[in-house]
């Protein structure tokens, strides 16, 4: 319950945001979005509601998107992934040998799009990466297998992942969805083969040469 109609619109508004389900479409942006528009907090509605602004929110939610960007998704990815993999854990043996361990390159995909992704630096829970030539520098909060909580330049994200066994990432950020995947790794169900063809019996073969294998 709200005590107002100012207050009940925001509380519907977070609400939604930590209201996520990934794999498949909902109307999560959109109803975010019907909510914000200066009609609706008005109570200026009708049964033409929908048809008289559908079109603008939906250029709402596509502004939101991109103000959000695929880099914040990226940038979400990889810490969960520094993060919750046996070599990065604070305290292992690489990091005391040296950073040369942690100077690392990761290849995304986002639809038609490629992204590389370089650390460049890491102290504690600051980081800087490298995006296709533009540097970000990265505040992790926190981060588990499913939440990643961090800032980027003073803007805060909470990304919200799950994962598919074809090696798509579902990324949900302040009720923008994004679909990424790691090219830098193969999955680990990926089929490989045996073949009496090339440099001796019984060679190895993958289907994506020179990938590491997880």
């Amino acid at each position: 319950l709200a005590q107002s109609r100012d207050l009940a619109i925001k509380k519907s508004i977070d609400a939604l945001k930590n209201y996520h389900i990934q794999g498949i479409r909902t109307n999560i942006s959109f109803l975010l979005h019907l909510l914000k528009t200066p009609a609706f907090e008005k109570n200026a509605i009708s049964t033409k509601f929908c048809d008289d602004h559908t079109e603008a929110i939906i250029q709402d939610i596509r502004a939101a998107r991109e103000k959000v960007g695929d880099h914040a998704a990226i940038l979400a990815l990889a810490l969960h992934d520094l993060n919750l993999t046996q070599f990065q854990k604070p305290g292992n043996v690489w990091e005391a040998i040296g950073f040369w361990r942690n100077l690392l390159t990761m290849t995304f995909s986002a639809g038609e799009k490629k992204y590389q992704t370089r650390l460049l630096s890491r102290k504690g829970r600051l980081y800087q990466f490298d995006i296709e030539g533009r540097q970000y520098d990265v505040s992790l909060k926190s981060v588990d297998n499913r939440c990643v909580d961090f800032s980027i330049c003073n803007n805060h994200y909470k990304a919200v992942i799950s994962f598919e066994r074809d090696g798509r990432t579902f990324i949900g950020i302040d009720g923008a969805d994004f679909v990424l995947k790691r090219t830098d790794i193969l999955l680990s169900d990926e089929d490989y083969f045996l073949s009496d063809d090339g440099p001796g019996e019984n060679s190895l073969f993958a289907p994506m040469p020179g990938k590491v294998i997880k």
